[in-house]
């Protein structure tokens, strides 16, 4: 089931993330609020380490959608970072885990490191083709380091809607090509929001 967001800029969200991180220099954003607490301890990861530099991978992003959010990446030593964003529903602050693009062990629900077994075990599963992890032991260091930006922002745009978007009736899978012409100008019509799908 899809989460749904109403834009905000950018600088709207830094605004209440500011709002919700006091004084204090280090900052747990995993804990920010108890409801982006919930949502992001669906993954299990220490936050010893966490980074929010502004580059291509962490900091502020406006998602294609509109979606406005605050990634980051946060693991313990032993761990490989897991990346996670924070973003506005419309009401509160959430946070989400994407599972694809991203480096942490889908049966467990923890980050890599914590299981050397179940993590090689999860990893082959997850990515057959990978030649290095076919060939490796247990010893996953140093293979965990290229996270797939494209692939876990397109999993959020997935997952985290528009307002919008979740109000408007599923469109049929029909292809526009296949509609005759007046199937066509109706279905147009349809999804100009000019007329109502029966």
């Amino acid at each position: 089931m899809s989460r749904i967001f109403v834009p905000i800029t950018l600088d709207d969200l830094k605004s209440k993330i500011s709002a919700c991180c006091g004084d204090d220099g280090d900052i747990d954003y995993r804990n920010l609020t108890p409801t982006v607490a919930k949502d992001l301890d669906k993954v299990k990861f220490d936050c010893e380490n966490i980074s929010y530099e502004q580059n291509d991978c962490t900091g502020y992003h406006l998602l294609s959608n509109g979606l406005a959010t605050f990634s980051f990446l946060a693991g313990g030593d032993w761990e490989t970072s897991v990346w996670s964003c924070i973003y506005w529903d419309g009401k509160k602050l959430r946070g989400y885990t994407p599972e694809n693009g991203n480096l942490w062990n889908t049966d467990t629900k923890e980050a890599y490191g914590n299981n050397d077994d179940a993590d090689l075990k999860n990893a082959r599963k997850r990515w057959p083709d990978n030649k290095y992890l076919n060939e490796c032991d247990a010893d996953l260091d140093g293979w965990f380091d290229n996270y797939d930006i494209e692939i876990m922002q397109q999993d959020i745009m997935d997952r985290i809607v528009p307002k919008s978007a979740k109000l408007q009736p599923k469109i049929p899978s029909k292809d526009l090509a296949d509609f005759t012409d007046d199937e066509l100008l109706k279905e147009l019509k349809i999804r100009a929001n000019l007329t109502k799908r029966k």
